[in-house]
Formats: C-alpha cells, structure tokens, sequence
C-alpha cells in the first residue's frame, strides 16, 4: 500500500459492514475518483458491487482501474466533477463477508474483541486499526497499542462451550474490570515479546508477568 498514507485509522462498525477504502480525489472531470484500499479481499470493486459512502450513502460500482498503485473507480450515479467532489475525503465501506475467524483471521475481525496477553491478563477492547507496512497496528481503548502480528488467534464464545483458554480469558476480565463472557463476544489471544509486555505490565499497573497465578 502506498507509504504516504501510512497511520490512516480504520474505525470500527456495529453494522454488517466492513470499511475497505478512503476516497482521496477526483479524478478527470467525470466522476471519477481515486480510492485508497484498506482490504486486501479481491473483487470489493468489481462491477455492480454496492457500497456505502460514510457508511451511509449507497452507491453502485461501475468501473475500476488500477494503475501505479492507485485504484480509479466510477459510480454509476455520480458524473461530474462536482458531484465526485462530494464524496472525497470521506470512508468507503462494504458488506461484511462470511468466513471462518478461526481458521481465516482478518484484520477486520478484530473490531470491539477483548485482548488478552499470553497470562491471560485483559489489555483492553479493540477501538481502531492504525494501518502501517510492517504490520497493522491495534489500538485498544486502554490507548494500548498491539501489533497484528502478535495476535496468534481469536475465539468467539459460546457460554456453554467455552475451552480453558477463554475460561482463564473470563476470569481475567471479571477480576480486572469486573466483565463476563457472553454469547458472541470476541477474545483474541496475543504473544507479546518482552519489552512490549514490560510497557504494558506497567501501562496497566498489573503486579507481575503472572499477576494472575
């Protein structure tokens, strides 16, 4: 993805949909507008594909180009400059896509999960993903930052059938910040390296590296 947009911050929907891309500029006098994509999902802008402008505003995709890196698209209800000017600078969202989060982990999964570190200890709950090159960056409402890379996986809970790992997740949150588990809530589980768990042993005042045993 391009560099200069680097840091762009990918806010989370309590909707069935997903943002995929920030529109940046026209393009032409036309209606075209340039987009910077935030999915890696292929066919988001195919034509006949709808998607939400603010997540509010339907549109339909007519046309998409890529050319030296930049994705081009036409809308089929937007012609002129003026009325592509309407819409840049604002976010472009899309329906969310069915897949298995256990064995399929996206970045957009993420959103409102609890993380938990590798004793188990509740860093907070997933607000915004801060995009960078080497790896998307997780920013929790503790304002705890977490590199995607050190999420090794996420389990969405069932009470009824729940596994050691989200039943030690439970008590954890239930001592810290007197939360229980319930049905469709999210816990991604991270492997965080030393120096990175030191800031937030100390960020969020737990004792020591196995404050809970």
């Amino acid at each position: 993805m391009q560099s200069h947009y680097t840091g762009v911050k990918l806010v989370a929907s309590d909707t069935s949909r997903v943002q995929i891309g920030y529109i940046t500029k026209t393009h032409g006098l036309y209606g075209k507008v340039a987009i910077y994509l935030t999915t890696d999902v292929p066919d988001r802008l195919k034509p006949g594909e709808v998607v939400f402008v603010d997540n509010i505003r339907e549109l339909t995709v007519e046309s998409a180009s890529y050319a030296n890196g930049r994705t081009l698209v036409a809308f089929h209800s937007i012609s002129t400059l003026k009325e592509a000017q309407e819409i840049i600078k604002k976010t472009l969202w899309a329906p969310k896509i069915v897949h298995d989060i256990h064995t399929d982990l996206w970045i957009s999964d993420l959103f409102f999960s609890y993380v938990v570190d590798q004793f188990y200890r509740p860093l907070g709950k997933v607000k915004y993903v801060i995009e960078n090159p080497a790896s998307d960056i997780l920013e929790l409402d503790s304002d705890v930052l977490i590199p995607f890379k050190f999420i090794t996986k996420m389990i969405e809970v069932k009470v009824g059938a729940m596994n050691d790992d989200l039943f030690k997740a439970n008590e954890a949150l239930h001592k810290y910040y007197n939360v229980l588990l319930v049905d469709g809530d999210k816990v991604a589980f991270a492997e965080l390296p030393d120096g990175l768990l030191e800031v937030n042993t100390s960020r969020l005042n737990f004792k020591t590296t196995e404050d809970l045993n």
